[in-house]
């Protein structure tokens, strides 16, 4: 039953004992239900979700890992850090970092008014939060297992931390505003926001019109990861992670 394949993801976090592969969600693979084990890998995990992360929002992210579209997961408030942070790298099993837009939305965004257009969406923002995605996965090697199984594992998400969230989110040209991403100070990594789906609203978007597909809805409150404009880059031994917005603000956190 898929229920097993929540159950075995949930015990390898709870743990910190990588799986192999989820065997019954390959007997009844689809991506369908892929998101029937995210669900459920929700429902045991303990701790409230707070919002959504989109990931594979860029096509080089698409074709790293054979998508034809962008797929997203959910996050845990106790997942979920301030800037200044300090975390246990043991925590994690293979953790790599992303710079990221995350939005936090200020209405919802009921199935029974989409499907929604990029206005509509823009409306429903509140603010636009500096933001580092740690992605991480609880099997034994994430190249070996199927795109259904990296959905059914929550979307490849480990946790995030998020900077002061900025009200007049409407200043900035996402098209061309970069995030650079350090490692005790050293760029790694830097990109636009037109990396994510061609502007990272566009990302929100595609979130609010998929979570109909599955009788959701964004809600009042909800934070957004948009996606990576930095590209995913492994920390190894730096102690010190920080992403820069530019006049958007800055979020950092330190691995312990």
């Amino acid at each position: 039953m898929l229920k097993q394949s929540a159950i075995k993801l949930g015990a390898a976090r709870r743990t910190g004992m990588p799986i192999e592969f989820l065997e019954e969600l390959r007997n009844q693979r689809s991506i369908e239900n892929a998101y029937k084990v995210q669900e459920r890998y929700g429902a045991i995990h303990g701790s409230k979700s707070i919002g959504y992360k989109v990931g594979a929002a860029s096509q080089a992210s698409q074709r790293m890992i054979g998508a034809a579209e962008p797929f997203y997961g959910l996050l845990f408030g106790s997942e979920t850090y301030e800037s200044g942070a300090k975390l246990p790298r043991q925590d994690f099993f293979e953790p790599g970092m992303e710079g990221e837009f995350a939005f936090r939305i200020g209405s919802d965004l009921m199935a029974s008014k989409g499907p929604f257009d990029i206005d509509d969406v823009s409306d429903a923002i509140e603010a636009v939060v500096p933001a580092i995605e740690i992605c991480d996965h609880r099997f034994k090697s994430w190249k070996a297992v199927s795109l259904e199984e990296i959905i059914a594992d929550n979307a490849f998400h480990g946790a995030l931390v998020l900077g002061e969230p900025v009200a007049d989110w409407r200043e900035y040209d996402y098209l061309t505003h970069e995030i650079s991403l350090s490692f005790g100070g050293e760029i790694v990594g830097r990109g636009p926001g037109a990396l994510v789906l061609g502007h990272p609203v566009q990302s929100v978007m595609w979130l609010a019109n998929k979570l109909i597909q599955h009788e959701k809805h964004l809600k009042a409150g909800d934070i957004v990861a948009a996606g990576t404009c930095t590209g995913l880059h492994y920390a190894n031994n730096a102690s010190r992670v920080s992403a820069s917005l530019g006049e958007i603000g800055e979020v950092s956190f330190d691995f312990e």
